[in-house]
């Protein structure tokens, strides 16, 4: 029996795997990509991180959590070099013009990326994916938007990686291997909640009495954003407090489902449950803005359009 459900699971994961993609997946993968690179380099001056004094910019994210947190990214020297901050072992930290030219090339090469022809877009790809990963490495630095460009950077490195040719099998890989990292980073965030949750705190989050502190605090403080929730039904705001978080951790762990049949109608499931989960999410003060359209990445346009060029 066990025999018969591994070979069935096996044979779904290749189905999925060969799924008949076509070249119109990578115009449309270049294009969401550029598109959410150039909405974040575009929403954000990384000039201004050179006024932070060196002792705040040479810290690591681990130095921003509580000791009981058990972490294995963000210390050094993993940090320093997925980040490319290993060059400031030599080099000191940049000024405000180096900063300003390093966000304009990656503006640049974003709009390049969405037009150039995917033979040539790998290595701009490359490029971008060195001046982000450092740009963003002082962004992780200051504890800001940890989470905000974590699916584009997965799907970048990604086709950086994977060497291009213009062929099905390289269409396959790509859609495949940029799922799965939309697979693996909501796996593990309900794996972190095995970790950092006991059983009974999932059905512990209350989140009426947060937002009101949080809105609260935005109205004594002037800071950190943070909306009221608007009046609901009691009952549906009980039904959120009990079982919100519960069944948002079991879909996160639910999420290689994906991995064996990503069917549209399943996509956009995930799609519409993960929008709405991360709209939820506004009313605690978080904003994961960039993955309401991130998914837009793993939409299966390849069905949509035939490629007469095959």
């Amino acid at each position: 029996m066990i025999s018969i459900k591994k070979i069935e699971i096996e044979r779904c994961l290749v189905e999925n795997f060969n799924e008949p993609v076509n070249v119109y997946y990578v115009i449309w993968f270049k294009f969401i990509l550029g598109v959410l690179y150039l909405w974040k380099l575009l929403s954000r001056d990384f000039s201004n991180i050179s006024f932070w004094p060196d002792s705040v910019l040479s810290g690591y994210p681990i130095d921003i959590y509580s000791q009981d947190y058990i972490l294995t990214t963000g210390v050094p020297p993993l940090f320093d070099i997925v980040t490319f901050h290993f060059v400031h072992y030599v080099l000191p930290f940049p000024n405000s013009d180096v900063l300003s030219l390093l966000q304009f090339c990656a503006i640049g090469l974003s709009f390049l990326l969405i037009f150039a022809l995917p033979k040539y877009s790998r290595l701009i790809a490359i490029f971008l994916y060195i001046i982000v990963s450092y740009l963003w490495g002082f962004v992780f630095r200051l504890g800001q938007d940890i989470d905000a460009v974590f699916l584009v950077q997965g799907s970048l490195l990604v086709y950086c990686l994977l060497p291009y040719e213009a062929s099905i099998e390289y269409y396959k890989k790509l859609r495949f291997l940029v799922l799965c990292i939309f697979v693996l980073y909501y796996f593990f965030s309900g794996v972190n909640k095995i970790v950092d949750l006991s059983y009974e705190e999932w059905l512990k989050f209350d989140l009426v009495n947060i937002n009101s502190s949080f809105h609260l605090r935005y109205l004594a403080e002037n800071f950190e954003w943070t909306p009221k929730l608007p009046e609901l039904d009691s009952q549906l705001l009980f039904g959120l407090n009990l079982f919100g978080a519960l069944i948002t951790y079991v879909v996160h762990l639910g999420a290689p489902i994906l991995l064996f049949s990503a069917g549209t109608r399943k996509v956009l499931f995930y799609w519409f449950f993960y929008s709405l989960f991360h709209f939820l999410t506004i009313y605690l003060g978080i904003l994961f803005s960039m993955n309401f359209l991130a998914w837009l990445l793993v939409l299966p346009v390849y069905r949509w359009f035939h490629d007469f060029r095959k």
